[in-house]
């Protein structure tokens, strides 16, 4: 059953770029089917969506280990907190698009300091 299960994950991996703007997205859901399916995932657009949570952004960046570019324009951020805990599973991320999100430049200040390039 292991075996069938590692090769219908390996099939199931998801594609380098990823989109899923406006699906109403609010919720990271399961941390392990993250990591399974999203392995070779590169860039990853969820603009349009209803995350307004830094820690359930921050489970899915966390296992994501390949993720370069996130995009979260037009998500409800405004006034949420992002703990510095949490700001370090945004590390190898390179581009950062947070337009429309109304988050605090305490939040910008910070991730900008654990994303270094």
């Amino acid at each position: 059953f292991l075996i069938i299960q590692s090769f219908l994950l390996d099939r199931l991996n998801l594609p380098s770029v990823l989109v899923l703007n406006s699906c109403g997205i609010s919720r990271s859901g399961d941390q392990a089917e993250i990591a399974a399916f999203c392995a070779h995932v590169v860039e990853l657009d969820l603009s349009h969506n209803k995350l307004q949570d830094w820690h359930e952004i921050s489970k899915i960046v966390s296992n994501i280990p390949n993720l370069e570019f996130l995009n979260l324009s037009s998500n409800p951020l405004a006034g949420m907190t992002l703990e510095p805990r949490w700001a370090e599973a945004f590390s190898s991320v390179r581009r950062l698009v947070l337009n429309n999100t109304q988050v605090s430049w305490d939040t910008v200040l910070l991730l900008t300091r654990e994303i270094p390039e």
